[in-house]
């Protein structure tokens, strides 16, 4: 498992990120996530002239420096949504908390900050006809890797499953004759998620014809067993997996798309089919059905907007 670099992070923040992995054992997307919050905390620091390398200068670091820096993101130029926010600041006190334990700080700053509530933003979702135009865009390509993208898109919409989760599959967890995968989620918790024909057709084109032309360029002389390959012959990346979205996206359909704007597309176009919460929050893998209960609203949203429509051709 590869974690990510400390070695530009301040020694104090480094140490951190060492904790949470040696001793805490987070996950690496989890160490991924700690490490990018806290270098933004960084950048943020150095322009009010806080140079957090030195250890002299985190006392530099007050209750007032933190609420600007909450300020930053709720209000300033990106105004990330209220659930971003609160994971960075979580993100702070547990540095701060950390720093605190080992003696490096006197105090802990970040104590007492509270994040506002402020308005429940619902995730994006897709229309239909979004979704087909997207999956349209990898046939149009004449990409070598077309029908691996096809399939990653694909995949991505007909199970709802994270895009940690599908870079993650490997060949024995996909079952092309039962038409099911096994794959790993958050906690490390196992689940069957059943795929339709039309994505396991394309996934058995891409094992047959694609793959094994990815595989040529794989220098090691043990088998790779990761499903989803690089132009290198390595597991495909989840930064990777954003850019190929992205992309595609960008061709056919205006604004931000994610793999997890297909989750969220996915859930919500079950629930408007009359897929119960139960059923979504198990293929979803969500440990909690309040998590899912999001999607309720979307449906509910979505079916606003068709009765506005409806008593006003116009809009």
């Amino acid at each position: 498992m590869i974690f990510p670099s400390t070695n530009t992070l301040p020694r104090p923040i480094a140490s951190f990120i060492n904790h949470l992995i040696v001793e805490r054992k987070l996950s690496q997307n989890t160490v991924l996530g700690y490490t990018n919050d806290l270098r933004q905390f960084v950048i943020f620091c150095s322009g009010k002239d806080i140079n957090l390398d030195s250890t002299a200068h985190w006392h530099s670091v007050t209750k007032e420096v933190l609420t600007e820096y909450m300020y930053m993101l709720q209000e300033g130029k990106h105004s990330y949504s209220t659930s971003t926010v609160k994971r960075k600041i979580a993100s702070l006190r547990s540095l701060f908390h950390f720093l605190a334990d080992e003696n490096i700080l006197s105090s802990d700053p970040s104590q007492n900050i509270k994040v506002s509530r402020g308005g429940k933003r619902l995730p994006r979702t897709l229309s239909e006809q979004e979704i087909a135009m997207l999956l349209d865009q990898p046939r149009l390509s004449k990409a070598p890797t077309q029908i691996r993208d096809q399939s990653i898109l694909e995949l991505l919409y007909a199970t709802g499953i994270r895009v940690s989760e599908m870079v993650s599959l490997d060949l024995d967890n996909i079952n092309l004759k039962e038409n099911f995968i096994r794959c790993i989620g958050k906690g490390s918790k196992e689940r069957i998620v059943p795929i339709h024909d039309q994505a396991s057709n394309l996934l058995l084109h891409y094992l047959k014809a694609t793959r094994p032309r990815l595989l040529k360029h794989y220098k090691s002389t043990w088998a790779q067993q990761a499903f989803f390959l690089n132009t290198r012959g390595h597991r495909l990346s989840r930064q990777s997996c954003w850019n190929i979205i992205k992309n595609y996206a960008a061709k056919s359909i205006t604004g931000h798309v994610s793999p997890h704007v297909l989750r969220h597309s996915f859930a919500t176009h079950l629930m408007q089919r009359g897929a119960t919460i139960r059923h979504v929050q198990e293929l979803l893998g969500h440990s909690s059905i309040s998590t899912t209960q999001i999607y309720t609203h979307l449906s509910n949203r979505e079916l606003r907007d068709e009765f506005d429509k409806a008593q006003n051709p116009s809009l």
